[in-house]
């Protein structure tokens, strides 16, 4: 995760907005206004086992912008999530109205003796 630093946040809103995204998984109140309504669909009715899994890695602790870029009329930024037990990489790909498209772990630490239960 050391090639990964944090950079210059031009859009602090948007990564507030992930930030609570975040936090709505892990708390399991997820809402279909934050995702694009084909993403949502699949979403739904995962937001149990979402949260679960969030669960495992602790408490979430901290989200900086290591990516943000722009490929047509979508907004992709690269973060590196901080949880208790692990770090990981993930990308989210956002609509005009700042929906999210595509979200996926792209890497994914273990912090050192952390148990994810497994």
């Amino acid at each position: 995760m050391d090639e990964f630093p944090p950079i210059a946040d031009p859009a602090t809103k948007t990564t507030n907005h992930i930030r609570t995204i975040m936090d709505d998984a892990i708390s399991g109140r997820m809402h279909a206004e934050d995702y694009q309504a084909g993403l949502w669909a699949s979403l739904s009715p995962m937001q149990k086992d979402i949260q679960e899994d969030l669960k495992r890695f602790g408490a979430f602790q901290s989200i900086a912008l290591v990516e943000n870029k722009t490929e047509g009329n979508r907004r992709i930024n690269r973060y590196r999530l901080e949880f208790e037990k692990i770090c990981s990489l993930m990308r989210f790909e956002l609509d005009e109205q700042g929906k999210v498209i595509l979200f996926r772990s792209e890497a994914s630490e273990r912090k050192p003796g952390a148990d994810l239960g497994e």
